[in-house]
């Protein structure tokens, strides 16, 4: 009975995703407003920032899983992942987010959030739909999207229209997830990459 209530809310869950528009997404500028779209990936994206910056990036979480910390999302392997700590997922009312910080200015062509791939885990931790916000050196959103996951896997593909300039920051906020499905209620990324 317990396994059946859990595909349901799965079910609903994904419904309640595929009619998120960006038009109800908190923050979001007037410009970027348009219905969310699903994340195809497309290629390889080559981690060329973040392997150019190791060690020089620094990365933080609105919170962490005892075991599980952040930096999981850097170390180039899908399995130990990241997870919030209990409790912290949108569905249970919270903003979970992840934030890369580079050292100068960068230019970001493309970022891509690896959904949930560890071995412990791998099941009830996905984000199911996230948004990606970017600033500059001077603090400046210089573009936002709104994404569902694509694949068994939840992954985010943001791939802007332009290379994107002088990036200081970029963070990752879940807005639907699975944190109503497993006992923690918490959430998990395996990987950052960016271009």
């Amino acid at each position: 009975m317990t396994a059946c209530r859990c595909a349901f809310a799965m079910l609903i869950g994904a419904i309640a995703v595929s009619n998120v528009h960006a038009e109800s997404v908190p923050g979001m500028p007037k410009e970027s407003r348009r219905p969310m779209s699903s994340s195809t990936l497309t290629g390889k994206n080559t981690n060329r920032l973040l392997e150019k910056y190791r060690g020089k990036v620094k990365i933080t979480a609105s919170s962490v899983y005892g075991g599980w910390p952040v930096e999981n999302l850097l170390d180039g392997k899908d399995s130990p992942a990241w997870f919030s700590a209990s409790q912290d997922s949108a569905a249970r009312g919270q903003s979970p987010w992840v934030e890369v910080e580079f050292a100068e200015g960068v230019t970001l062509r493309r970022f891509t959030v690896i959904g949930c791939r560890d071995a412990s885990y791998p099941q009830g931790y996905f984000v199911l739909a996230g948004t990606l916000e970017v600033r500059d050196t001077a603090g400046r959103v210089i573009y936002q999207s709104a994404l569902t996951g694509a694949g068994k896997s939840h992954d985010f593909d943001f791939i802007p229209d332009r290379a994107l300039m002088n990036v200081k920051s970029v963070r990752f906020t879940s807005l639907a997830d699975q944190g109503d499905v497993n006992g923690s209620g918490d959430v998990a990324l395996s990987e950052l990459l960016a271009d």
